[in-house]
């Protein structure tokens, strides 16, 4: 009964059950070009865990940028569809005519067959008996196994002479099966040397795998990503996840931001993210996780990079708060006080200056920092996102990691999911006590 228990709250309070993730999100673009699109770009939407919302995004002046990406993107995916249907109906219509081809084919040659002779027929049975769909039998002879070969000669007719000796006649030799022990023991010494090699291959290569993607993990996490060769713009993303003690303030901190600028201006735009990364700079004792990236685009690409990074940040919840998305939601016990995640991303036209090394509080304020401390001009693109953003829609050290598994801890304090010691419960490891059993750490 306990360990059905147990299971039970671990799955109500597993991220993919209970996650009802808000979020918000503002921001815009005035185009990596050098000169306004219409007004700065927002956009929101999501997929799988919650929800969220954008502002400052739509220009009252016409299509932006982000929309006219977001409408030829689907375009694109629309003609792609229409190409491989039409293919597809085209490549099943060959099949169809080349089956149909083959037979009639065959129905001709079978007609051709079955006007021959009887003699050259026969020949043909034996030569080609597949080609006859009902062949004729050639003649049946009483005690043998299979019909003769019979003679086409004009004058002389079948001849069934051959017989089958009996099966007393038929020589046979037993054979004695001595074991060779000799040989056994080179096998079994061959096999038993095969597998000892192939167990320490395997434990070499899984070994070296789990290296790779330690260093894959480090790297991420420390923004070593693609970048591509001589581009003249930047795009920096830093993320971070706050603790209890701090989410509240940010949340009501970020939503007014996002009623008092208009990221339809440069001014507007560079005012937001320089309050913005005042805030995180401000809150930095009460982060618990980070990351950061950095991409180095050409003026061609470094738009649509902005665009996909922004929308990858926003398919994390599901429930835009600011576009009239769900707001009633309730906290749960097993999620505890609730932390809160904020990723700030900026594109700029020039380079913001060397990434660090290493993944610390005093690295990103110098890295949130070095990213607003460009003109107006230079900063042609933002977005802040976080989630939740609803006060009651908690979100624990355990769904955090699973919703956003690029982050790295940034100490060594016990957040993430632990097992209770008396049930076997998988919890966030902040709680006081096991939501299960009721089990004290």
């Amino acid at each position: 009964m306990r360990w059905a228990i147990a299971l039970m709250v671990w799955v109500l309070a597993s991220p993919l059950a209970s996650a009802q993730l808000s979020g918000s999100s503002f921001g815009g673009s005035r185009g990596f070009g050098g000169g306004s699109s219409g007004g700065g770009s927002s956009f929101g939407g999501g997929s799988s865990f919650g929800g969220g919302s954008s502002f400052g995004g739509s220009s009252s002046s016409g299509e932006s940028s982000f929309d006219r990406m977001e409408r030829e993107r689907r375009e694109r995916e629309a003609r792609e569809a229409e190409r491989r249907r039409a293919e597809e109906e085209e490549r099943r219509r060959r099949e169809a005519e080349e089956a149909r081809r083959r037979e009639e084919e065959r129905q001709r040659q079978l007609a051709a067959d079955r006007a021959l002779p009887a003699a050259d027929r026969a020949q043909l049975g034996r030569r080609f008996g597949e080609r006859f769909e009902y062949p004729e039998p050639l003649g049946a002879v009483q005690g043998l196994s299979h019909a003769p070969e019979p003679s086409f000669a004009a004058d002389a007719p079948p001849s069934h002479s051959a017989t089958i000796p009996a099966a007393s006649s038929i020589a046979t030799w037993n054979y004695r099966h001595e074991p060779n022990w000799l040989g056994g023991a080179v096998v079994g010494s061959f096999f038993f040397l095969f597998a000892f090699m192939f167990s320490l291959a395997g434990g070499a290569l899984s070994k070296a795998s789990a290296s790779r993607r330690a260093r894959r993990s480090q790297s991420r996490a420390l923004g070593a990503v693609p970048r591509t060769s001589g581009g003249s713009c930047e795009i920096r993303r830093i993320s971070l996840g706050f603790d209890w003690s701090q989410r509240a303030r940010i949340q009501q901190a970020l939503e007014r931001m996002a009623k008092s600028y208009d990221m339809r201006s440069a001014h507007g735009m560079h005012g937001a993210a320089s309050e913005a990364a005042q805030l995180l700079i401000d809150a930095l004792p009460a982060a618990r996780y980070g990351m950061f990236q950095r991409y180095l685009e050409s003026t061609q690409r470094a738009e649509r990079r902005f665009f996909d990074l922004a929308q990858d940040l926003k398919s994390r919840f599901r429930h835009d708060t600011r576009r009239g998305g769900r707001t009633d939601f309730r906290a749960k016990a097993h999620e505890g006080q609730g932390l809160v995640v904020v990723s700030f991303v900026v594109g700029a036209t020039r380079h913001l200056g060397p990434m660090s090394s290493r993944l610390d509080r005093q690295s990103i304020a110098h890295l949130l920092q070095a990213a607003v401390r460009i003109s107006p001009q230079e900063l042609v693109a933002l977005e802040v996102v976080w989630s939740p953003s609803a006060e009651m829609d908690r979100m624990s050290s355990l769904e955090l990691e699973t919703v956003y598994p690029e982050l790295m801890p940034l100490d060594s304090s016990s957040l993430g999911g632990i097992s209770c010691r008396y049930c076997g419960a998988v919890h966030a490891a902040e709680l006081p006590k096991c939501p299960a059993c009721g089990a004290s750490r």
